[in-house]
């Protein structure tokens, strides 16, 4: 994951109705309202842009996630740069890219998926339903792992 580089889709997806734009400008706000409707072409119930939306949101807070602890897990893997301490290297290399799973992989799986998801216009399907969870459930026990890590260095201290 280097820095500076989108994993995924990052335009906002909302339903359509009622919305407001918010402009900051030299701590002043600009308000404008505007509505978004359907698309005359696309024939989709509300429901199934309802849980579109509902699934593209949480891939995206586990992809932010995932990105998140690549970045931490880097950082720590520069400051012990020329420390003897190979076995704390291995396991933080393992965890954001030479693992299986890694930090890496998950969030590319992820960032693919989000893309499969906000590109349909329907209701996600099983399947990307099952890989999300699956990929949720890798990324719960990859963070599980690095604090874990990060515990080990604060007593190496």
């Amino acid at each position: 994951c280097p820095q500076g580089t989108p994993l995924g889709p990052r335009w906002p997806l909302v339903l359509p109705g009622q919305c407001r734009a918010v402009l900051a400008v030299d701590g002043k706000k600009y308000f404008h309202p505007f509505t978004v409707e359907f698309d005359p072409r696309v024939r989709v119930a509300a429901g199934a842009l309802r849980q579109q939306l509902d699934l593209a949101q949480a891939i995206d807070s586990a992809l932010d996630r995932a990105v998140a602890a690549h970045r931490e897990v880097a950082s720590a893997l520069v400051k012990l740069k020329g420390d003897h301490d190979s076995v704390m290297t291995d396991s933080l290399a393992a965890l954001t890219d030479h693992g299986d799973p890694s930090l890496a992989s998950v969030a590319g799986v992820l960032a693919s998926l989000a893309t499969a998801v906000q590109s349909a216009d329907a209701a996600p399907t099983d399947g990307q339903r099952a890989v999300f969870t699956a990929y949720r459930d890798r990324l719960d026990q990859l963070l599980d792992r690095w604090q874990r890590l990060q515990a080990s260095l604060s007593e190496g201290k």
